[in-house]
């Protein structure tokens, strides 16, 4: 949580010509002294902050919950752990400035890391066509318009997967894609998508069976697999 904070905080910081950025931090009522960590953060922040810990159904609920309290144009999710980069965040917001107004969503790079910040591995955006198949980017390198949640919120049913099936409902509803060949962030290795794989492989697969057309269905599963299983 603490790398996070800082990470939003340099990154503010760095940008001197956006202003107008809130920072929303949505708890799930933890007990292990992030209220107050928060609580402290946003006491001394120059920007506009919210928060709220309370129960929640999961990942996805409190990503839903972020969607509601947000008042910008653009949402962006991250997870306690994942950092954004100082140096590129006002190329990201210089982005979002330039893209056509009938943008949905805006696609950035991404890179990850073991723990270590100077062990990065880079991931190339991929086609937003193949969205179907995979996500064209992690879900912290993406921006959202906020309207879109008026309509398409994230299925709280997932525990694992509810970001690559909102991208796919995103795709089938016609919504527009950009993407930006700038990395916009940096997450840790070791979430609950890493270890808990058979979710993640029978969330997915759920997704596949719906959004993909019948004949696509049997070659997308085994690529799944494969990726999943190596």
């Amino acid at each position: 949580l603490l790398i996070t904070l800082q990470s939003v905080s340099d990154s503010l910081l760095a940008s001197q010509t956006y202003t107008e950025v809130e920072h929303i931090i949505v708890d799930g009522l933890s007990t292990d002294g992030s209220q107050k960590i928060i609580e402290q953060y946003c006491g001394r922040a120059t920007y506009a902050t919210k928060w709220v810990s309370e129960l929640d159904g999961g990942i996805y609920d409190a990503m839903n919950k972020g969607s509601h309290l947000a008042t910008g144009e653009f949402i962006q999710f991250l997870n306690a752990g994942d950092n954004l980069i100082p140096n590129n965040f006002e190329k990201v917001l210089n982005s979002l400035n330039e893209i056509d107004k009938n943008t949905d969503v805006i696609c950035f790079g991404y890179t990850m890391s073991a723990g270590h910040q100077d062990h990065k591995k880079i991931f190339p955006l991929r086609k937003v066509s193949a969205t179907f198949l995979r996500m064209p980017t992690s879900h912290q390198a993406i921006f959202y318009r906020k309207s879109i949640f008026d309509d398409i919120e994230y299925d709280t049913n997932f525990q694992i997967s509810g970001d690559f099936n909102h991208l796919c409902q995103l795709v089938k509803a016609k919504k527009n894609f950009e993407s930006r060949k700038i990395l916009a962030i940096n997450f840790a290795i070791g979430g609950i998508s890493s270890t808990l794989k058979k979710t993640l492989f029978a969330e997915s697969a759920l997704s596949i069976l719906r959004y993909n057309s019948f004949m696509l269905i049997p070659v997308r599963l085994i690529i799944l697999a494969i990726r999943i299983f190596p």
